[in-house]
């Protein structure tokens, strides 16, 4: 009897903390980007965008617009890496205005110019290069998931609250880039 007893005792333990496991592994949540890492990856997101020739077309087609910048990051890959080295993926909401020539200019606000905030998924390697969900009812959701992992899918598809922030910087620096 008191054999008996302890199996079953063994045996609901162990559904019991296998479905904890699950339970957690299908809930967690990627972890925030360390503070160490944070503004290197930034700037690092920031500047290729903003060196990015198909980038700078990527919302308006009219020649010698510059895109200004900023980003909220919201994972990495992998989510252990503790050197910018062993990072592979960035996941960043991006806030960008497209800046006019110089000679085009006057008169002109930040609320004036085309911008975009979308998430993006920036690969790191030899050639760096971004991913961008596509327009669409059916396409964005897709591209999402296809892009994003699912730990920080919920990011992509709801934003960053740093996204404010990420706003107003792009603001301020279009600001000073038209004085």
């Amino acid at each position: 009897m008191r054999t008996r007893l302890w199996v079953v005792t063994a045996v609901v333990a162990l559904v019991v903390s296998g479905g904890g496991v699950a339970a957690w592994s299908a809930t967690r949540r990627h972890a925030p980007v360390p503070a160490a890492l944070h503004d290197d990856l930034t700037a690092r997101v920031v500047r290729l965008l903003e060196a990015d020739l198909a980038w700078a077309n990527e919302i308006t087609m009219e020649p010698g617009r510059q895109p200004v910048c900023e980003a909220a990051l919201f994972g990495l890959d992998p989510v252990d890496a503790r050197d910018v080295g062993q990072v592979r993926s960035v996941y960043a909401w991006v806030s960008c205005k497209w800046l006019p020539p110089a000679g085009q200019r006057a008169g002109l606000t930040a609320r004036d110019l085309s911008g975009a905030v979308v998430p993006i998924a920036v690969r790191l390697g030899r050639t760096n290069h971004v991913e961008v969900p596509r327009d669409g009812e059916s396409t964005y959701p897709a591209d999402i998931r296809r892009i994003f992992p699912r730990d920080v899918r919920d990011v992509a598809f709801d934003g960053s609250p740093a996204l404010d922030a990420a706003n107003t910087r792009v603001d301020a620096r279009v600001t000073a880039l038209l004085a």
